[in-house]
């Protein structure tokens, strides 16, 4: 995982984010466990921990892509509409000649 994801996904504000909290902190929050048991089992709260961070970097990862992706939708079909606009108004053009001639 990035540094600026992982330090944002720590550090960033709260809610959304861990607020900079330590390892116990998050445990006992996702838990609803004490942090006291968090401080005696810290292998099995970085596990959590990581796992927990890892579930926010793949929505993360889907936003940005979806977000990208409609992005890019709208770019094609900007362009699609602006070629057909110059198209009817070229047709449009030549119209108009033959009905003066």
């Amino acid at each position: 995982m990035g540094n600026v994801v992982y330090n944002l996904l720590r550090d960033g504000p709260c809610p959304y984010f861990y607020c900079g909290k330590g390892n116990q902190e998050i445990c006992a929050e996702m838990t609803r466990v004490a942090s006291s048991h968090w401080q005696d089992h810290e292998e099995e709260c970085e596990g959590l921990v990581n796992k927990s961070l890892r579930s926010q970097y793949a929505v993360m990862n889907f936003v940005v892509a979806f977000y990208c992706s409609m992005k890019l939708c709208n770019l094609a079909c900007e362009l699609l509409l602006t070629s057909f606009r110059a198209r009817l108004l070229k047709l449009d053009r030549a119209h108009e000649n033959q009905v003066v001639r």
